[in-house]
């Protein structure tokens, strides 16, 4: 059964189910929302608890809320849903970790003052990631096996190596953990493949990423 992920055309949040699913070889279609004021409009009606995008249907199935559906794929096809609480545990505090990050990262993208703060942003990445880089001292992935929260983690850092390259270089650990997944053979052939779009990133009212061009 192909399942149905709705969002805008566009990286942002949905990309981690793409990584995901290309990864466990599920099949899947897009449905691209085209106008952002028809979804505010229709999105108290989409018949789900707590809607937003994305929305993913499978089957019988259809939920919103980003790490619900990873979650709920990685429990579905198992391979990508830590096997221990000691793992679990180790997952959902990299959750936490992981939304830090994404919140500094959009804070900058859609900010007003994006070239002023950019070098700011740049600056303090270190700090910002010093967590990550801390842990992956310890182990491969963040919760020991790769996990659904490594496929949110490297997209986040894709995003974020993008505008900065070579950020990574004074963060080895982080470094080689991206290059571990980036040659992952079925993230590295869906990357090289049609289906896949390096832009746009955020969405289009983003003061960087929002266009084809980034």
């Amino acid at each position: 059964m192909t399942v149905t992920i709705t969002y805008f055309d566009l990286r942002g949040l949905a990309e981690t189910f793409r990584l995901m699913l290309e990864y466990l070889d599920v099949k899947y279609e897009m449905k691209y929302i085209t106008s952002r004021e028809q979804w505010l409009t229709d999105k108290y009606n989409q018949g789900i608890d707590f809607p937003n995008l994305p929305i993913y249907e499978d089957g019988d199935v259809k939920m919103s809320q980003n790490f619900a559906i990873m979650r709920y794929i990685a429990r579905k096809y198992k391979v990508l849903f830590p096997d221990s609480e000691a793992e679990l545990q180790m997952a959902e505090i990299a959750e936490g970790a992981l939304l830090d990050i994404r919140i500094s990262w959009g804070l900058l993208c859609y900010s007003p003052k994006f070239a002023e703060e950019k070098p700011l942003y740049l600056e303090d990445l270190p700090n910002k990631l010093k967590g990550l880089e801390d842990v992956l001292v310890k182990r491969k992935w963040v919760a020991g096996k790769l996990t659904y929260v490594d496929f949110a983690m490297n997209e986040s850092l894709d995003h974020i190596v993008t505008l900065f390259p070579g950020c990574y270089d004074n963060l080895p650990n982080i470094k080689k953990y991206k290059e571990a997944f980036d040659s992952l053979p079925k993230i590295k052939a869906y990357r090289e493949s049609s289906k896949f779009k390096k832009f746009p990133i955020m969405g289009p009212w983003a003061a960087w990423g929002g266009t084809a061009q980034g």
